[in-house]
């Protein structure tokens, strides 16, 4: 029987987002030989495939070998399954697969064709960064308190990097090491920089991917308490969008199905997809700034609660609530009605968010 090898090209960045715009392209198997005979796949699980790559990738050997023919479908869910539990893999940047019809090798590309030692040094600063946040982070006693600082961490020590998201190319800013190391990143080095450091602390996270009102870009998931929620850090980074001004905000912290599918959609084809049906843990609810109906008496009762602050956030579960609690305020007059309870101040600014129901007092 004459040997024959397929070449199946595979130009996927991981989930990676250069200006939080996934790349992937798949070129379809392309036959070296017209006399090919199709020859079954393996029957091989996404987490078998994963767990090869645990065994055998390494900051100085990019190939994974299988002695078996493994399905590219099958093996792109493996590498994306690897990549969420190995986001200080930074260096992978899309993968060639070799196949024959007894055995299935993964060459990895290499961002920026680093070399061993390059990599190697750069893995160690990572790592040290990352051991350093989740340090931080564990002075904190609940795991809403950890996730919490770790958000905040993140936003306040990373600039959104628009020129890598306006460059249409995979980079170091779509990496956990742009993130946390260089400081400068895009939704996926923000995203994988949660990841990493909420592994270092056993907390059940994830990456996740889509269509959003802003382009494509990826985000996180987390299960605290048994219950699931989404973040979506590089939002709650004002510096993420021009447009925006002011400090970070925890809009998107810990929101459910029907919050965060406002703004986008997403990728069908996740290694795991979360059902967030809970509001239990999330900011507004926790520091008691969200009200079910508007009421200019509980407004101002919240806004003294918050008086040393000088500002409160306020949200609204449905857009007819916030609408009328915007009209009400800010037409109708309740907005004095509500300072009284606050007493002397000096100025009154607000802001309003007609995606999230959000609206912001300055006083």
């Amino acid at each position: 029987m004459k040997f024959i090898k397929k070449f199946i090209v595979s130009a996927v960045c991981l989930v990676s987002m250069c200006g939080c715009e996934m790349r992937t392209d798949i070129i379809p198997q392309y036959n070296l030989s017209n006399s090919q005979t199709e020859q079954e796949y393996a029957e091989i699980s996404a987490e078998t495939v994963c767990q090869g790559m645990q065994e055998q990738l390494s900051v100085e050997n990019f190939d994974a070998y299988f002695d078996m023919r493994i399905d590219s479908e099958m093996i792109k869910d493996g590498v994306a399954l690897f990549k969420n539990k190995n986001p200080d893999f930074f260096w992978l940047n899309g993968y060639t697969i070799v196949t024959d019809n007894k055995s299935t090798k993964i060459k990895f590309n290499i961002l920026n064709n680093y070399s061993p030692d390059e990599i190697r040094t750069m893995h160690d600063e990572l790592i040290a960064a990352a051991d350093n946040i989740t340090a931080l982070a564990q002075n904190y006693e609940s795991s809403y308190e950890k996730i919490l600082f770790v958000h905040d961490y993140i936003i306040n020590n990373t600039d959104y990097d628009f020129a890598g998201a306006d460059s249409g190319q995979n980079g170091i800013w779509g990496t956990s090491y742009g993130c946390i190391v260089n400081g400068h990143a895009v939704c996926q080095g923000y995203s994988e920089a949660f990841l990493m450091i909420m592994n270092n602390l056993g907390i059940e996270c994830g990456v996740c991917a889509g269509d959003s009102d802003r382009g494509r870009h990826a985000w996180n998931y987390v299960c605290l308490d048994g219950k699931y929620y989404w973040l979506d850090i590089t939002w709650d980074d004002p510096e993420s969008d021009e447009n925006e001004e002011g400090n970070l905000e925890h809009k998107y912290f810990l929101i459910d199905d029907e919050m965060l599918f406002r703004t986008r959609t997403l990728d069908e084809n996740q290694i795991f997809i979360p059902k967030c049906n809970s509001l239990d843990d999330n900011y507004f609810v926790r520091n008691n700034c969200f009200m079910d109906y508007y009421s200019a008496d509980e407004t101002g009762e919240k806004m003294l609660e918050y008086a040393e602050n000088h500002e409160i956030s306020i949200m609204f579960p449905s857009y007819g609530v916030y609408n009328e609690a915007v009209y009400s305020l800010f037409e109708d007059g309740d907005i004095w009605s509500a300072l009284s309870y606050v007493g002397e101040f000096s100025e009154i600014k607000y802001s309003t968010d007609d995606i999230m129901y959000v609206i912001t007092i300055t006083f």
